[in-house]
């Protein structure tokens, strides 16, 4: 077994529905344990994480720790032994890169795809590259702020534009990434 199991409470299981949160010492899986606190102790919280010290693993019943999900393969198996041994409900991301993961699963797990809360993968590209979500959201006439590629040749130019606004702010964005990572506030050409 590629995962380590640690009973975190002392919560029943019975009949009760049970929640799996990937990544749930993230930001993002503080945030689903806060929407549930209402619906425990009827809600059986397990969650997949990968660093022991993370403070969300002690607001679940039961934690797995999980190799990196960059390890795919291995972070899988440990999922999956949560899934055989926990059955759970439902499967919710903790974080962004989590998304790609569970939609790739959903396909190539049908057992457990209706468990997992998750589009299909050509959507979830549109939640880890900002430029992806960019232009799907402007193909279906969507609001989005400006954007332009830092690549695309004209993109000084377009830039040099909007700063003559003396409202305007630019941002620099990552294409992938979450939270605030790699975001820098543009002030002049340098």
């Amino acid at each position: 077994n590629d995962c380590l199991q640690l009973p975190c409470s002392k919560a029943g299981v019975g009949t009760m529905t049970t929640l799996l949160i990937l990544s749930v010492g993230t930001l993002v899986g503080g945030n689903i344990l806060d929407a549930c606190d209402g619906l425990r102790p009827g809600l059986r919280v397990v969650g997949v994480n990968s660093l022991a010290e993370a403070v969300n693993n002690f607001r679940c019943d039961l934690v797995c720790l999980a190799p990196p999900a960059r390890e795919a393969d291995a972070y899988w198996r440990c999922v999956e032994s949560m899934l055989e041994h926990e059955d759970p409900d439902l499967v919710l991301a903790g974080r962004d890169a989590d998304i790609p993961l569970l939609s790739q699963w959903r396909q190539h797990h049908p057992r457990w795809a209706h468990r997992f809360v998750v589009g299909t993968e050509p959507l979830s590209l549109l939640m880890t590259d900002k430029l992806a979500g960019h232009d799907w959201s402007l193909a279906r006439g969507l609001p989005f702020a400006p954007t332009v590629a830092a690549h695309d040749p004209s993109a000084l130019g377009i830039c040099r534009q909007w700063m003559a606004d003396p409202g305007a702010i630019l941002i620099a964005k990552p294409r992938g990434g979450s939270g605030s990572r790699g975001i820098r506030l543009l002030l002049d050409d340098a």
